[in-house]
């Protein structure tokens, strides 16, 4: 299990030195690689994905959350607080993932 471990922290080295990993990408982690990684910590890893990305069109990310109501609900702090994937303060994230016309 360690020599995984060691191959899925090693990926970053491998991604373009200007941008960080992301699904799709040749050296994002596979399923398999995910589910021994999760295993091997006891289950807690969570799968999560941005909000906002159901407000782009052909992204790798799915978001069960309507455009619409993230983008009606973005400023509000109990909205991002009952997601452990965001900060409340997108400028953290370099504003990325933010729904059309909201500002960070």
């Amino acid at each position: 299990m360690l020599p995984k471990l060691a191959s899925l922290i090693a990926l970053p080295a491998l991604a373009a030195a200007n941008c960080k990993t992301a699904p799709g990408d040749a050296a994002w982690p596979s399923i398999e690689e995910w589910s021994a990684l999760n295993q091997s910590i006891g289950g807690s890893l969570i799968r999560t994905s941005p909000a906002a990305s159901s407000c782009y069109a052909g992204n790798p990310l799915s978001s069960p959350y309507n455009c619409s109501s993230v983008k009606d609900h973005w400023s509000y702090a109990a909205y991002h607080a009952a997601w452990p994937e965001s900060n409340d303060y997108s400028i953290y994230n370099n504003n990325s993932c933010v729904p059309p016309g909201v500002s960070g």
